[in-house]
C-alpha cells in the first residue's frame, strides 16, 4: 500500500541503515545531479477516473495524493543514487498499487473483516515506538509536519493497513517467523553488511539478540508482503480491471 510505505519509510529508521556506516565517498557529483531533478511531479493529463476495479472507481484525487507521496519519497532516495525513475513508469506503478489495494479491500469486505479502534491505536503505538517518538501525539505531529498528513488521514490509513493485514493473515496464516528463520535472516544480513563494510569501511553489525525484535518485525513484514502479492495475483485473475493512464 502506498501510504503504508510512506509512513514506515519516512518515520521508522530502516534496520540496515542503522547498522551500516555513512558513505564517505565523493558526493559532489550526485548532489549536482539530484539538484537538477524536478522538485514537483508532473500531474498533467491525469484522467478524472484513473482506474475501475470491479465497478469501483479510483479517482484522480486519490491517485494524485498517492503519486505525490511516492514521488517525494523517490526524490529523497534519488539524492543517494543521483537518478530519478521515469514518471510514466512511476505513475503506472502507483496505479497498480491502488488497484491492488482496492482488490484486497473488496475481498476483506466480502469476508466481513473489520479493523477496530483498539487495533488501530495499537498499531499507532507500535509506529511511534519504532520511529523513536515519545508518544502517539508526537508521531502524529511529525507526520503532519513532514508529510502534511492530519490525524484523520493517518488513522484511516492505519485502519486500512490493519484490515488488509487481517485478510492476508486469514488467507495465509500467521506470518510470525520462527527462531530458525530469524537466525538465517540475520546470517544473510551479516554477510551483506560484511561485504559492504569491506568496500566502504562500515560499522560492525550488532549481535543477534540485540536486534532480534527489529529482525522479527522486518521478516514478518517481508512474509506479509509476499503473501499479499500472491493474494493480489490470485484476485486479479478473475477481476475486471481497467487503468486509464
Amino acid at each position: 500500500m502506498i501510504r503504508k510505505i510512506v509512513i514506515i519509510a519516512l518515520v521508522v529508521m530502516p534496520l540496515l541503515a542503522a547498522c551500516g556506516g555513512s558513505d564517505s565517498g565523493d558526493e559532489s557529483g550526485k548532489s549536482e545531479e539530484s539538484n537538477s531533478q524536478p522538485s514537483e511531479p508532473d500531474l498533467s493529463g491525469i484522467p478524472k477516473v484513473v482506474a475501475v476495479v470491479n465497478g469501483d472507481k479510483i479517482g484522480k484525487d486519490e491517485f494524485v495524493e498517492s503519486y505525490t507521496a511516492q514521488y517525494q519519497q523517490t526524490a529523497m532516495q534519488s539524492q543517494q543514487s543521483g537518478e530519478m525513475p521515469k514518471e510514466d513508469e512511476m505513475k503506472k506503478q502507483v496505479a497498480e498499487g491502488l488497484v491492488a489495494k482496492q482488490l484486497l479491500l473488496q475481498e476483506a469486505d466480502k469476508k466481513g473483516i473489520k479493523a477496530s479502534n483498539k487495533q488501530v491505536n495499537k498499531r499507532l503505538d507500535e509506529l511511534a515506538q519504532q520511529g523513536g517518538a515519545k508518544s502517539k501525539d508526537e508521531l502524529l505531529k511529525t507526520l503532519k509536519d513532514q508529510q502534511g498528513l492530519d490525524k484523520e488521514q493517518v488513522l484511516n490509513d492505519l485502519k486500512t493497513q490493519v484490515k488488509l493485514e487481517q485478510l492476508v493473515k486469514k488467507q495465509s496464516g500467521d506470518p510470525a517467523p520462527t527462531n530458525k528463520e530469524l537466525r538465517q535472516y540475520y546470517k544473510q544480513m551479516v554477510e551483506q553488511q560484511s561485504g559492504q563494510g569491506q568496500q566502504q569501511g562500515g560499522q560492525e553489525t550488532p549481535e543477534f539478540d540485540e536486534i532480534k525484535p527489529q529482525l522479527k518485525q522486518q521478516l514478518e513484514q517481508q512474509k506479509t508482503a509476499e503473501a499479499e502479492q500472491a493474494l493480489v495475483k490470485k484476485l486479479r485473475k478473475n477481476a475486471d480491471v481497467k487503468i486509464n493512464l
